[in-house]
């Protein structure tokens, strides 16, 4: 937000008047969270996901991961700025996992691109 001040001042009399105003800064959306992923062992992946801004107001991002091609299961959720890792462990042996993440407020929402594996057999 910002900070003004003002003055009045009549040109023929006493009046005077002084103060200031706060202007609230405008609402914005999240910054577009970003992902990576690494495949740890046969049934364990690590996906580090995250956001540089949630926004104003602050805002929540979401992990979804699963092996549906546009992930729908929700994995972990937080509402901090910065990178987080998740374990994603107990996937099925040789089957394509899809990941992303989704960050938004009440201005709008961003969600990352999908990073996909396929673990081994």
């Amino acid at each position: 937000g910002s900070s003004y001040s003002f003055s009045f001042t009549k040109q023929y009399g006493v009046l005077e008047c002084s103060g200031s105003i706060w202007v609230p800064g405008q609402n914005v959306a999240p910054n577009t969270p970003t992902i990576s992923a690494v495949l740890n062992a046969d049934d364990s992946v690590s996906v580090t996901w995250g956001t540089t801004s949630l926004g104003t107001p602050s805002g929540t991002v979401k992990l979804y991961g699963d092996t549906n091609a546009d992930p729908s299961t929700e994995l972990a959720s937080k509402t901090t700025t910065g990178n987080t890792t998740f374990t994603h462990t107990g996937l099925e042996p040789g089957a394509t996992y899809h990941y992303k993440a989704y960050a938004y407020n009440s201005v709008g929402n961003k969600t990352s691109s999908i990073v996909s594996f396929v673990t081994l057999s």
